[in-house]
């Protein structure tokens, strides 16, 4: 009872009360619109990791908070997504920031030919131990019953790879070693490509290159596919950082609960 308390405390502390408005009613996931030479190069990717690694049943890639590609229904990517953007990648990066895993401008201490590294897993590939560090368990439903994954996940520059890997297995450093030879040189390649891409949907007319103050304001959510965009939210960390003020979104969060 006490071990649950406290991860029932632990998780309250991730909610950001002070910040919730309509996007946590929502609670939607935030897609990066490709054109369809570069998201064919995603899904060729991550399918081609599945087919190298049976061990790896589903996978998701996200680019700057954003989902590109996810093997999973929508209703448990819901749930990933959230826990990713709002926990897991702040806090990796804040440990980055603070120096305690790797310099943003530095290569991976992995290889020395890519800038990929694993948010959940070993720090270091080289540790004569061969601890593969802390992997969390996720429970993913499907047709019959809930089934259970380690969810790994690797990060180059600013794409992440979600890999969900049979959780019925015995997670051993030599995988982690032959993810990171492989999933670190390809990934960084797919960046540069992502990248460029948004780089020049960016530079387009109806682009992120507008004044953010003379720009339509507006919040999304189509119940369907559970995608959500914003351009009153500046990111989607929850950190507070938003184009309106206060009013205006509770006036928001007031229209959608007349209209429910």
């Amino acid at each position: 009872m006490f071990s649950a308390s406290n991860q029932l405390i632990l998780y309250l502390l991730t909610l950001k009360l002070n910040h919730c408005d309509i996007l946590d009613v929502f609670q939607g996931i935030q897609f990066l619109p490709l054109d369809k030479q570069t998201f064919l190069r995603v899904h060729c990717f991550v399918n081609f990791v599945e087919a190298m690694f049976v061990q790896v049943k589903h996978t998701a890639f996200l680019y700057n908070d954003q989902l590109v590609w996810s093997g999973l229904e929508p209703e448990d990517m819901q749930v990933v997504y959230r826990y990713l953007v709002t926990s897991l990648l702040p806090a990796h990066m804040e440990t980055e920031l603070q120096g305690g895993s790797m310099p943003r401008h530095s290569t991976s201490p992995f290889s020395s030919t890519h800038y990929g590294r694993f948010v959940t897993g070993p720090l270091n590939l080289q540790d004569s131990c061969g601890s593969t560090g802390k992997v969390p368990k996720v429970h993913i439903n499907n047709l019959t019953c809930p089934e259970s994954y380690h969810l790994i996940v690797y990060r180059a520059l600013s794409a992440t790879l979600c890999l969900f890997v049979d959780g019925s297995l015995q997670l051993g450093i030599d995988l982690f070693k032959r993810l990171d030879v492989f999933l670190g040189p390809q990934l960084t390649s797919i960046v540069s490509e992502v990248a460029e891409q948004c780089s020049k949907q960016a530079s387009t007319p109806g682009g992120t290159t507008n004044s953010v103050d003379s720009a339509p304001k507006f919040v999304y959510f189509n119940q369907l596919n559970l995608a959500q965009k914003s351009t009153v939210h500046l990111d989607s960390r929850r950190t507070g950082n938003v184009s309106v003020t206060p009013e205006v979104l509770r006036l928001l969060a007031d229209i959608n609960a007349d209209k429910n």
